[in-house]
């Protein structure tokens, strides 16, 4: 009984340690400043779609390089110059409506 005692005692006191020191913590969190500097240097890739294909062209440093997907390819694949990756999905069992989604890193 003593044990079971001590130990709602503990985690009463424990959940109003938290609490208060949750309650503390905020205090002033809803102003700030946050400062961005940088620019993007680097332009996106460009998709074509073809009749049985779609090619992404991506540039880096001046340098265009293509990559050609096979419409019937729904894996992740690199992207060229290691600029991300490139994946088509598509929204119907046809395979006429699709998506072409490109993940920068």
């Amino acid at each position: 009984m003593k044990s079971i005692l001590a130990a709602s005692v503990i985690m009463l006191f424990a959940s109003w340690t938290s609490i208060a020191l949750a309650g503390n913590s905020q205090t002033g969190s809803d102003s700030g400043t946050i400062t961005f500097i940088g620019a993007v240097v680097e332009s996106l890739c460009d998709t074509t779609i073809q009749q049985k294909r779609v090619d992404v062209s991506c540039n880096k440093a001046g340098l265009a390089n293509i990559k050609t997907l096979a419409l019937e390819d729904t894996a992740w694949q690199k992207l060229p110059n290691s600029v991300g990756n490139v994946r088509i999905s598509w929204l119907d069992g046809q395979h006429r409506r699709g998506t072409v989604t490109i993940h920068y890193q």
